[in-house]
């Protein structure tokens, strides 16, 4: 976060603090600074925040590596099948239909198949953004990916060498760029299940802040998880950038 960005966080919370503590600190709508205060300390204290935190992060942030090995695993058979008609084969198309279908009925659906296993939520995560992710890589071709399959064929390299050591390397800045664009949507997805399963996650504390109708609990934990996913954006981003310099 730069100096600028900085500087206008600060103030947008300066502004918040004057305008729901001190001119409207009656309202339905935006709890006041002191009552955020307060429901930070309840979360921690009454809903243990912390490892509730844990387990959504780890939801997160594993199905991400999942999709990446799978990704990984199977690259060589799509690489295969990848050619100038690559977008109207039935694969691509198969998983461009797969897109289609909404995060949330995927959720529900899997939560009512295993509505209390423990891998609920990377399962849906997994099932969202693999065809997803899978898609995005298949249609972005690169004009160069054939041009470099026969130099290094050329070399005598094996077809699975230079599929999974050369190729897919070229492909991998594209996959985490995806996630990076879709951070916040991963995020959702996972939250969602926890909320529907009803098991350890933010998305629990939520569905009871919901049930009970508690707006500053929900007000806070919004703003607690807009603020780590920002965060965690801005360092994930700057990794990306000094790791896929050449890209």
């Amino acid at each position: 976060m730069n100096l600028k960005s900085l500087k206008i966080f600060l103030t947008v919370i300066l502004i918040y603090v004057i305008l729901f503590e001190f001119i409207f600190p009656s309202n339905k709508i935006f709890p006041s600074f002191s009552v955020i205060w307060l429901s930070t300390v309840e979360l921690f204290d009454k809903y243990n925040f912390l490892m509730n935190l844990i387990s959504t992060l780890s939801g997160v942030y594993i199905s991400v590596l999942v999709n990446y090995l799978l990704i990984k695993i199977l690259f060589h058979y799509f690489q295969k099948y990848q050619s100038d008609q690559m977008s109207n084969s039935s694969d691509s198309n198969v998983f461009r239909f797969l897109t289609f279908i909404p995060f949330f009925l995927i959720s529900i659906i899997v939560v009512l198949w295993l509505p209390e296993f423990i891998l609920t939520k990377y399962i849906v995560a997994v099932l969202v953004f693999f065809p997803f992710t899978l898609n995005e890589l298949l249609t972005q071709k690169g004009n160069d990916s054939s041009e470099y399959f026969d130099f290094y064929k050329s070399l005598g390299l094996k077809d699975t060498t230079i599929t999974n050591k050369i190729l897919f390397k070229l492909k991998e800045p594209e996959y985490f760029y995806s996630q990076l664009k879709n951070h916040s949507l991963i995020w959702s997805v996972v939250l969602i299940v926890e909320f529907l399963q009803q098991q350890e996650g933010i998305g629990n504390i939520l569905r009871i802040a919901f049930k009970y109708q508690d707006i500053s609990i929900t007000f806070t934990i919004a703003f607690i998880i807009s603020l780590t996913i920002y965060f965690l954006h801005f360092g994930f981003g700057k990794l990306y950038n000094k790791i896929y310099f050449w890209k």
